[in-house]
């Protein structure tokens, strides 16, 4: 069943990964429900333009991006936000969570909407929902949910369709997922998901080397679903064999698989030397040493590589006692762990995973916001519409302050989550200090 409806002018308080309480926006005035609503313009901020920032303005009109430039003027009644000193950037996309905010994505419907309006509070405009591994009924349950969601109205980030993780898993490297679930390739099973899900299937993650995962990969590509390599056991010479038959990601890299050796470098090293292939990394700098995301970029090169969260239900959430997938979690120190001391998800939110990557990893804001939306855009297909800042395009945005935390998330034109006026910070452009200040609210 639908969540309820807020009342026009109601707000969502919501808890963001710095502890802050924010409201996202259910004013009819701020949003629509399909596209051609309010247009804004976002007036003076360093626009990010085929990967370097410049400074100009960007007009959003019947939910798309209308025009990138300077001294644009604002049409009829729209909007004008004043960015000068913030970072007008393409929204993130997640392609692997499993929730947020005491939610999960197996719950459900109403969960999957409260998960989709907390992500846009940290500038996700679209995620795929990751289906965990349980007895396969509930995982299909979960699937058409997630499917419903598609279609409803916008009130957070977009549901962009659906991750399966599992079932088709090596055991001996099944990280959090529950092993009593796991089962072997069968095609009878996949094709039963794809005849449900139709076009909302959009990632698989299968362990290669399992007995009939070659007839599913291939069943996959051929339905244009994206085949991802996870929790598994693959040599380098499988994995050689498993892109051929249309493996074209790795998910979570260096997590739930067979690591690198210099005798047997194993799926990891073929990935890496493969240009079909993308490499999604969890970047809490918990599960992969930011050492070790540098490494990566370096060899497979920032086109490749991308940033997920893997975020469970503890995501925006004190520390404490949590589940996944039916199994007991605990988060101390920002990291979920089963009672085992096995990490389970994270608490990743996509702007700290940009954070990380930009800065604790020494990338850069260029290479981390690449990481975040063109490349999963790419990935799934949807980089014509998604992905990127260009007239023309979906008019999914978010705006970074001075302390590279999100105040605006528009998706698909619809400005969905907007951060307190008066807690803006944007450097001072006489100084270089800090300043705080909001738009003009017109």
């Amino acid at each position: 069943m639908a969540a309820q409806r807020q009342s026009k002018g109601q707000a969502t308080r919501l808890m963001t990964d710095n502890n802050h309480m924010k409201e996202t926006i259910s004013d009819k005035d701020e949003q629509s429900d399909e596209k051609g609503g309010k247009a804004f313009l976002l007036k003076g901020g360093k626009v990010f333009v085929e990967n370097e920032f410049v400074e100009s303005d960007l007009l959003i009109k019947n939910g798309l991006i209308a025009a990138i430039g300077p001294d644009l003027e604002a049409d009829g009644d729209a909007r004008v936000i004043d960015c000068a000193g913030l970072m007008v950037c393409p929204g993130f996309i997640d392609i692997h969570c499993h929730g947020a905010m005491g939610r999960d994505i197996m719950d459900g419907l109403d969960s999957i909407e409260a998960i989709a309006r907390f992500k846009a509070t940290q500038g996700t405009t679209g995620f795929t929902p990751t289906i965990l591994t349980n007895p396969l009924e509930r995982m299909r349950w979960a699937a058409i949910q997630a499917k419903i969601a598609m279609n409803l109205p916008l009130t957070g980030a977009r549901v962009l369709g659906v991750h399966i993780e599992g079932p088709f898993v090596n055991p001996n490297y099944k990280g959090a997922l529950p092993e009593a679930d796991i089962l072997l390739p069968n095609i009878y099973e996949i094709q039963l998901f794809l005849t449900e899900l139709g076009d909302a299937a959009k990632i698989v993650t299968i362990a290669p080397e399992l007995p009939g995962a070659e007839s599913t990969i291939r069943l996959l590509k051929k339905r244009n679903i994206v085949v991802s390599a996870g929790h598994t056991d693959c040599s380098y010479q499988k994995m050689v064999q498993a892109i051929n038959w249309g493996v074209t990601n790795l998910s979570h890299t260096f997590n739930a698989m067979r690591p690198v050796h210099h005798r047997e470098p194993g799926l990891i090293a073929a990935a890496i030397d493969d240009d079909r292939v993308y490499c999604d990394v969890i970047c809490d700098l918990i599960h992969v040493h930011e050492w070790i995301i540098k490494f990566l970029a370096k060899a497979k090169g920032l086109d490749k590589c991308i940033i997920i969260t893997d975020a469970i239900s503890a995501a925006g959430m004190p520390e404490g006692e949590y589940t996944l997938g039916g199994q007991y979690v605990i988060v101390s120190g920002r990291a979920p762990r089963l009672i085992d001391g096995r990490l389970a998800g994270s608490v990743l939110t996509m702007i700290r995973g940009v954070r990380n990557i930009a800065e604790k990893a020494g990338l850069g804001m260029p290479a981390a916001l690449k990481m975040a939306a063109e490349n999963p855009a790419r990935l799934l297909g949807i980089f014509e519409n998604k992905g990127s800042l260009a007239p023309g395009k979906d008019a999914d945005v978010c705006i970074i302050d001075g302390r590279r935390r999100v105040t605006h998330t528009f998706v698909e034109g619809a400005l969905v989550y907007e951060m307190g006026v008066t807690e803006i910070v944007r450097p001072n452009l006489d100084s270089g200090k800090e300043q705080q200040n909001g738009d003009n609210g017109r």
